[in-house]
């Protein structure tokens, strides 16, 4: 059995070319899987480059990803709670200092 540690995980992460992770969001989406494994109490042995790109996107914040999402705000969600609910309550939110990270629906 391989088991990557955190930091051949971000580093595998951050050498995917066709993804956009910054340095922080890659290291974020590793540790959020690493407390899921452990909350599991299960290994995490190898992650997935490519599927994580495919489900998760990183934006600067959750104005930015009601942004991309609905293009003009909602008035429902007119601030970050009720973004943040709105996008926990659809899909995996993970938030870190400097961004969020969110699964597609």
């Amino acid at each position: 059995m391989f088991r990557m540690t955190t930091h051949e995980s971000v580093n595998a992460l951050l050498a995917d070319e066709y993804a956009n992770w910054s340095p922080a969001g890659a290291r974020a989406i590793v540790e959020y899987f690493e407390q899921l494994a452990d909350g599991l109490m299960c290994d995490l042995e190898l992650l997935d480059p490519v599927s994580i790109r495919c489900y998760y996107t990183e934006y600067q914040s959750l104005a930015e990803w009601a942004a991309e999402h609905f293009g003009e705000t909602p008035d429902e969600l007119n601030d970050a709670d009720a973004i943040r609910d709105y996008v926990r309550d659809n899909t995996t939110l993970i938030e870190f200092d400097g961004g969020v990270l969110a699964g597609e629906f």
